[in-house]
């Protein structure tokens, strides 16, 4: 009996392959859809966080964000 070639799940999720033959672990377009989640987790965070000191709630809200891309660039720069 002869068997069949398993065939790759082409889903959005699945790995794709870059010209240079390296495959990556997720598709680009995966990416703004978690980045934006945890940017906006931040930022409701930092809004309640505001609230709750008394400090102003948007402003407490933005620099949470920046405060978190800031540490996210630094963790990229450093090979993280």
């Amino acid at each position: 009996m002869r068997r069949l070639p398993r065939r790759r799940a082409q889903g959005l999720l699945s790995h794709t392959t870059n010209p240079g033959g390296t495959r990556d672990a997720c598709p680009p377009i995966t990416w703004p859809i978690p980045a934006a989640i945890a940017v906006a987790m931040l930022f409701v965070t930092g809004y309640t966080y505001g609230r709750l000191t008394g400090y102003r709630p948007v402003w407490v809200g933005v620099s949470m964000v920046v405060l978190g891309g800031v540490l996210v660039g630094l963790t990229i720069a450093l090979g993280g």
